[in-house]
């Protein structure tokens, strides 16, 4: 199985769910010889990823950053902050797009506005406080 996981909205609101999951079955990997890969699918350039807290302990076996990427293929601004900006469909395609490439099976985030282009099933995470 092959599942995608956002950062903001989901592996930051429940991390302790998502490493016990995360973990069970990269466990399972190396027990039973399968090929179980959790990606996180994140906004977040990977150095700026590892300085989350929320992700300390975390257990992944591929990263992709919307940004990263981006950075190497479009053309983008910068604002005030010094932080890119990108043109906004290319950002809002770009998980949907990675996920299809990779055979996704589920994908996990928070953001209403990216699962109108998803073909691999989008589950929206919504907290109900």
């Amino acid at each position: 199985m092959k599942i995608g996981l956002d950062v903001h909205g989901v592996i930051d609101e429940m991390p302790g769910f998502i490493n016990l999951i995360n973990s069970l079955l990269i466990k399972d990997n190396i027990n039973n010889d399968t090929n179980h890969e959790i990606h996180i699918i994140t906004g977040l350039t990977h150095k700026d990823f590892l300085k989350t807290p929320a992700v300390d302990g975390i257990e992944y076996t591929h990263f992709y950053s919307i940004t990263d990427d981006l950075m190497n293929k479009e053309s983008y601004t910068l604002d005030i902050y010094g932080r890119p900006r990108f043109d906004c469909y290319a950002w809002n395609i770009a998980k949907a797009e990675y996920c299809r490439k990779n055979e996704i099976d589920i994908m996990f985030d928070d953001s209403e506005i990216y699962g109108k282009y998803f073909q691999t099933p989008y589950f929206q995470v919504r907290r109900t406080k």
